[in-house]
């Protein structure tokens, strides 16, 4: 499992080249990729509204997650999540 964590600008733009990077691995590792999925987050009391975009692959459990969300007065924080499939048990 890998996570990145950011923050920066609200106009700061990592939602297209985290998608060629996901793209770029899924070919590699010879994934197919399903459908994409983008998912607004709701304004909530002390943060601002955000989007979530999450995808996974269809031969095996892998998760690929891209969060947006920002709180008050604070850069936006971006998270960029990678779940591989266990590793199987014997």
């Amino acid at each position: 499992t890998c996570t990145v964590i950011a923050t920066g600008p609200a106009g700061m733009k990592l939602l297209e080249p985290y998608k060629a990077l996901k793209a770029q691995y899924a070919a590699e590792a010879g994934l197919t990729l399903g459908p994409d999925t983008a998912i607004p987050i709701p304004a909530r009391p002390g943060m601002a509204p955000g989007l979530m975009d999450l995808q996974f692959a269809k031969e095996r459990f892998v998760a690929f997650s891209y969060a947006m969300v920002q709180r008050p007065g604070e850069d936006v924080e971006y998270r960029l999540d990678y779940k591989p499939a266990p590793a199987k048990v014997k």
